[in-house]
């Protein structure tokens, strides 16, 4: 049986000299670990009329991660 899973992604505009706090002892964070950077492929899938775009919903299929 296929798995679903429901993601929301936000994209925020920050200065250039910005950098990430450190995120150790915020509440719900267990730890941090620095990884190495991924190398994501994806492909967006819809109907021909548009109708998931329309609606706010988009299929992505990304190979890359786990």
């Amino acid at each position: 049986m296929p798995t679903t899973s429901e993601e929301r992604e936000l994209k925020l505009l920050v200065p250039a000299d910005f950098q990430v706090p450190p995120l150790t002892g915020v509440h719900g964070i267990a730890g941090v670990v620095e990884g190495q950077p991924l190398e994501l492929s994806a492909t967006y899938y819809d109907t021909s009329d548009m109708r998931l775009m329309n609606r706010g919903v988009t299929l992505r299929y990304r190979l890359g991660d786990d």
